[in-house]
């Protein structure tokens, strides 16, 4: 291979000789300077062998010095061969290579240092081995207790509904049986406590079928079994719809609720109105049910969520990753906007580090020797409902009490979830209105007797049968 000025072996010899040249010099000098002496002593034919003499020396000298500086430049350049291709072997993640160490120059200071740092990149390629195959039995081991979870919910939806639906059965049959007893045979039945047994019956009933139901929601939210129907609703029906239904429990707690999204109606909830719904309303029960007495609730839009960024920022980390239904951030050429609604309650604030846990299966905020409601399904169906619509949900607490719950929501300027409710009849490619909103559909009384006569609005004439 040709030298060139950019090559380094020929650039190592340039230093070389570069710093022996002196030397070099140096000796013919101290030649001359004794050839000198012995020509002064000697003589002139003296002089003239002496002169002679040391003209040879020179040259001999000038040949010789060369020589051995290239000779050993080569054997130098060969070390630095060895080093090169030893470092790029490790770069390439070769961490047995070692090199031989001759001498104590500093070419070989050089190879020591390489030989003692591919030892300590060996230990630690090791050490991450063990590391990463520890990691990948622990992320084997949380997948199969996820998987041990997700089967238990589903052997509790199919296998416990029906003892559980005929101990309901026999409980309402009692209960009706003894209604109407005569008054003596009532006191005997009192005597034996059959009416306060009928109630803690009826009670823990209700309380084993709503944990039924959420584990069913759960088991059919996480297999993705339910089919996914986009459509806008109005954001405050929903929540009054639900608000009202714990109006009950709200007014026996003596809790303040306000709801600034039942006056707002400039946008629409965008989605399966079904698992909106759904996560809405587990959502506002946690508010109740962890609620303390003559405490407070408020629902409103917030802007950003407290040192995690405003909704776009949220959405654009969470990625849209899974299945989200809005992969262009549009619908029926609509832009969706994405909201932040916050779910606020007093009471005492959730430790920093709950507030991740809490989401998973089956975790309760508090220990579980003071739990006493609730299912610990709740919160994890919220987060899988909301992260199905392409949204999700965060948590903050203060320093003193309270919690907020933001969830992020896909949404639809309200004029826009207007103009997209379209209007037909049952012959519309769509079916009976779109996502299962009513059309403009007109059915007469049928079932008549002279033949089922059906008359559809936008159908032509009527048609008998």
């Amino acid at each position: 291979m040709k030298k060139t000025p950019g090559n380094g072996d020929f650039r190592l010899k340039q230093v070389l000789v570069r710093r022996s040249l002196p030397w070099a010099l140096s000796g013919l000098v101290l030649v001359g300077a004794g050839c000198g002496l012995v020509l002064f002593e000697h003589g002139f034919s003296a002089r003239m062998e002496a002169a002679v003499l040391l003209i040879l020396l020179g040259f001999l000298s000038l040949a010789i010095v060369p020589v051995g500086i290239l000779t050993a430049a080569d054997r130098a350049g060969e070390k630095l061969r060895d080093l090169g291709v030893a470092m790029q072997g490790v770069a390439r993640g070769d961490f047995e290579r070692r090199l031989e160490i001759e001498g104590w120059d500093e070419v070989a200071q050089v190879r020591t240092e390489f030989n003692r740092m591919a030892d300590d990149l060996q230990e630690s390629q090791k050490l991450v081995r063990d590391k990463t195959a520890q990691l990948l039995a622990s992320l084997a081991e949380l997948k199969r207790l996820d998987q041990t979870k997700h089967d238990v919910l589903t052997l509790i939806s199919h296998e416990i509904r029906t003892p559980l639906t005929a101990i309901k059965g026999g409980m309402e049959y009692l209960r009706a049986s003894t209604g109407d007893v005569p008054a003596d045979q009532r006191s005997v039945l009192e005597s034996y406590n059959l009416f306060e047994i009928l109630d803690i019956i009826g009670k823990n009933t209700s309380r084993l079928d709503r944990f039924m139901n959420d584990a069913m929601i759960m088991a059919n939210l996480q297999s993705f079994s339910k089919r996914l129907t986009v459509t806008p609703a109005p954001a405050r029906n929903i929540i009054g719809g639900i608000m009202a239904d714990l109006a009950p429990r709200t007014s026996e707690m003596g809790l303040e609720v306000r709801n600034e999204v039942q006056d707002d109606q400039v946008w629409d909830l965008l989605g399966d109105v079904e698992i909106l719904s759904i996560a809405l309303e587990k959502v506002l029960e946690n508010a109740v049910s962890h609620n303390a007495a003559g405490g407070r609730i408020l629902i409103r839009q917030v802007d950003a969520v407290p040192g995690l960024g405003t909704a776009e920022v949220l959405r654009t980390k969470i990625g849209g990753a899974g299945r989200d239904p809005f992969p262009d951030e549009t619908w029926h050429g609509y832009p969706v906007r994405w909201r932040l609604l916050e779910v606020y309650n007093t009471g005492a604030p959730i430790p920093q580090d709950r507030r991740t846990a809490m989401f998973s299966l089956f975790e309760m905020v508090g220990p579980m020797a003071h739990h006493q409601r609730g299912s610990g399904l709740s919160l994890p169906i919220v987060k899988v409902a909301l992260e199905r619509a392409g949204g999700g949900i965060f948590v903050a607490s203060g320093e003193e009490e309270g919690n907020s719950f933001y969830l992020l929501l896909p949404t639809l300027d309200h004029a826009l979830g207007k103009s997209t409710r379209p209007t037909g009849n049952l012959w519309d490619e769509a079916g009976q209105g779109f996502g299962g909103i009513p059309g403009d559909e007109d059915i007469n009384p049928w079932g008549q007797e002279t033949g089922l006569e059906v008359e559809l609005a936008h159908a032509g004439p009527p048609t008998s049968g």
